[in-house]
């Protein structure tokens, strides 16, 4: 059943021959404990390594878990196993949940990878395995962007395995766009209506470069669509003119693609109908291409537009959510498991019943009566699984709840913690480190400073009153502002304060690379931007050129007010003139 909550990232289906004499289970179970391993080990997380715990997984009966990691990621793999011993059928499946923290500070976002492995031959296996994530239910944190599409390391693992081969059909699986050259029209034609091709062919015809007649480059990368397509289409590509005018000749009119535009070829052509089989091979013209993002020109736009194109074969073939049921998964290998055992003992039974019929046994008949009612029972057990399936929904909501409460208690705790900083103040301090230290423990869940900013007091001639108000300022008035969602907060603060803040860096400025440097700035090591400011200018004592300001951006993240600079104006285009 398809979860309704999750994202299909990537689905595959394909044959795995072996090319020697070992194990294919064995093989493809070597191929998952690498890339799980691995993985794992770059984010600091141990997973059990041991080729006894990972032959207990390929028999089915263990499972494979993360140990506590200081990173709060959760990694839990298990699965199942059948043998079908009459006809030397193998089935494997395993399930991997992948639980991982957002390091933006956003809504976490699960992984589940399902593995499916039919042997019905000595040497040959169905591979199937589908890739989806969900963002946590239940969280109230805004979501992450959709993952970019990728090629899952396991398929690019078993694709580059020199002992086995990965084939769909008599076409094996690859990650690479195959170039066509001038000469090879008929031999593609033929492929494309090859009753014998089973996969879908994208073609990526060349653009029509007017100031180079015979070759041109494509309008999406060939080989970034072929790695977001593994192993659901293959794709080609052309940046031959003369290859387009062979091609064009043997496909018709029906069939054609040129002039940039990309088309994708279904199996089973039938050029015997075709004013009904030519709208079976969808294509996307180069004006359809362009029209994905609003045209300007520039590189980085027909960039945009490649990936954008990419995103919509990717869905079309690779994201299929409506082949998610016939993929071989741990539910059909436990299904296929108890189905096996009750249809081999009914069959027991009933050539029990007919042997003991003739003997008129009736102890006997009972006691097959009361095993066919047991039977029955396990039926009833398959379907209070499917109620515990229920109740762990019910459970994954118990946990968003409490990650929530968890959450909530930590931004408490904050607030706790200032509460009892105030009752330690007796007076109230004077000198600008004093009132940093005072603001970062009473107004802990408001305001802080960054390093930069600690380091800027040293030549802050802002008076101390001054510092008091401002500082005050922000971290309740302009930090309600943002979080309320303000659509001008700066100007709104204007009007409830009357101290005027900049919202950024001049026009002329902000082209001096150098002056624009200053206002970068790092906090919890994440860096943040520091160009809205409040300037001081007629401080006693100073000259108008040597005025004093304050930096500060409000972040997301934390939900504060952060101060990056605190003393002398930064250098501006409007600071170097009046100082010349």
């Amino acid at each position: 059943m398809t979860d309704l909550s999750s994202v299909m990232f990537y689905k595959a289906k394909f044959t795995i021959t072996r090319l020697d004499e070992k194990e294919l289970l064995w093989k493809l179970i070597l191929h998952i404990r690498e890339w799980q391993t691995v993985k794992w080990k770059r984010r600091g997380v141990q997973l059990n390594n041991d080729d006894r715990s990972w032959s207990h997984l390929k028999e089915g009966k263990g499972r494979i878990d993360s140990e506590e990691n200081d990173n709060f990621i959760e990694v839990k793999i298990n699965s199942d196993y059948f043998y079908h011993s009459e006809n030397d059928e193998e089935y494997w499946a395993c399930k991997i949940v992948e639980k991982v923290p957002s390091e933006k500070g956003l809504c976490p976002r699960d992984w589940t990878t399902e593995v499916g492995f039919e042997r019905k031959s000595i040497d040959s296996a169905e591979f199937s395995c589908v890739l989806t994530y969900r963002d946590r239910p239940g969280v109230f944190k805004p979501c992450d962007d959709p993952t970019p599409p990728s090629l899952p390391n396991l398929i690019k693992m078993l694709i580059e395995d020199t002992s086995i081969r990965c084939h769909i059909g008599a076409e094996n699986v690859i990650a690479h766009a195959s170039l066509l050259t001038s000469g090879a029209g008929e031999a593609f034609w033929k492929k494309l209506i090859s009753p014998e091709r089973s996969m879908p062919y994208i073609y990526i015809s060349p653009e029509r470069d007017e100031n180079e007649s015979q070759r041109s480059s494509c309008l999406v990368h060939p080989y970034n669509l072929a790695r977001a397509v593994c192993a659901n289409a293959k794709v080609f590509f052309s940046e031959s003119h003369d290859f387009s005018e062979e091609f064009k000749y043997y496909c018709g009119r029906d069939y054609l693609c040129q002039s940039g535009a990309i088309r994708v070829y279904r199996p089973n052509m039938d050029i015997s109908n075709l004013e009904e089989d030519k709208f079976n091979h969808r294509y996307l013209t180069a004006r359809d291409i362009f029209e994905l993002r609003d045209m300007d020109g520039s590189k980085e736009y027909r960039n945009e537009c490649s990936e954008e194109a990419i995103k919509i074969l990717r869905r079309v073939l690779a994201q299929n959510v409506s082949f998610y049921d016939t993929l071989f998964r741990i539910d059909n290998c436990m299904a296929l498991k108890r189905e096996y055992i009750r249809s081999k003992r009914y069959a027991e039974i009933r050539s029990d019943r007919d042997k003991l019929r003739s003997s008129q046994n009736e102890v006997i008949d009972e006691g097959i009566e009361r095993e066919t009612q047991l039977l029955d029972a396990q039926s009833t057990i398959s379907n209070l699984e499917e109620e515990i399936k229920a109740k762990d929904l019910k459970i994954d909501a118990l946990e968003m709840q409490f990650y929530n409460v968890k959450d909530a208690a930590r931004k408490n705790r904050e607030l706790e913690s200032a509460l009892a900083a105030r009752e330690l103040i007796k007076t109230l301090p004077n000198e600008k480190f004093e009132i940093v230290c005072y603001f970062k423990n009473i107004f802990r869940d408001a305001i802080d400073f960054t390093d930069q900013c600690n380091k800027s007091l040293k030549d802050c001639k802002i008076p101390s009153t001054s510092l008091w108000r401002t500082f005050f300022l922000l971290a309740t008035d302009m930090r309600r502002l943002f979080r309320n969602g303000s659509s001008n907060p700066c100007d709104e603060f204007k009007n409830i304060t009357g101290i005027d803040v900049a919202r950024g860096a001049s026009s002329q400025t902000r082209k001096n690379a150098d002056f624009m440097k200053q206002f970068d700035d790092y906090y919890d090591r994440r860096k943040i931007d520091i160009e809205a400011h409040i300037t001081f200018t007629n401080i006693p004592g100073l000259a108008f050129e040597d005025g004093q300001s304050i930096h500060f951006c409000y972040d997301e993240v934390s939900e504060k007010v952060i101060i990056g600079w605190c003393g002398g104006h930064l250098k501006t285009d409007g600071t170097r003139r009046l100082r010349s």
